[in-house]
């Protein structure tokens, strides 16, 4: 068990590097959104806001089941990669 929260915490911390890179790179050109952008762009950032605090969440504890935690958290990751490049297709 413990092999699995390692493996699923890593791969948790994989995935909040590549969508903070991610929306770092949206963040630096926000200044050229538009009405619509700047609206996709603040539901992004509502979602990333619930990605980080439920990550953090299982980084301290490691209740439930793995493989739904990790479920989980890969569909709002996906999700977020989602709309990050539906506000960047915005530019």
């Amino acid at each position: 068990m413990s092999e699995l929260i390692d493996r699923m915490k890593e791969d948790l911390k994989n995935l909040s590097n590549e969508l903070k890179k991610e929306r770092d790179e949206i963040k630096v050109k926000s200044h050229l959104f538009k009405q619509e952008a700047k609206d996709e762009w603040d539901k992004a950032e509502a979602h990333w806001e619930s990605f980080k605090r439920k990550s953090d969440q299982i980084f301290h504890e490691a209740k439930g089941s793995g493989e739904d935690i990790k479920r989980s958290l890969a569909e709002m990751g996906h999700d977020l990669k989602r709309r990050y490049r539906r506000v960047k297709s915005m530019f």
